[in-house]
């Protein structure tokens, strides 16, 4: 292999392993009307800011982090009508999809 072609092997390597780092975050507004638990921090009825990085979501409420979970994503068969939630029977927080997306955020898994 000529050293040309190698170069270029390492920068392509480079660039690949560096486009998770630069993606941004997503930032989505969740509305709570009952008391919710997310990985185990009950969470008061209010307005809060998510922020999805990667796996990583951090719940702020105001200029503070009231919880962080760990969370994937999962493609859907179409793309939510609107904001819902899924809430266990215990009162944790399951499931997020957002009005206009195909994909739904699932927390702890």
């Amino acid at each position: 292999m000529s050293k040309s072609v190698r170069i270029i092997i390492a920068v392509l390597a480079v660039v690949v392993l560096a486009l998770p780092l630069m993606a941004k975050p997503i930032t989505k507004s969740l509305t709570l009307t009952e008391p919710t638990k997310i990985a185990g921090t009950l969470l008061k009825p209010g307005d809060y800011k998510l922020v999805i990085d990667g796996d990583k979501l951090t719940v702020e409420q105001g200029k503070h982090v009231v919880a962080t979970a760990t969370v994937t994503w999962e493609h859907m068969n179409a793309k939510s009508d609107t904001n819902c939630i899924t809430i266990t029977a215990d009162g944790e927080l399951q499931k997020i999809c957002f009005t206009g997306d195909d994909k739904a955020l699932i927390l702890g898994q």
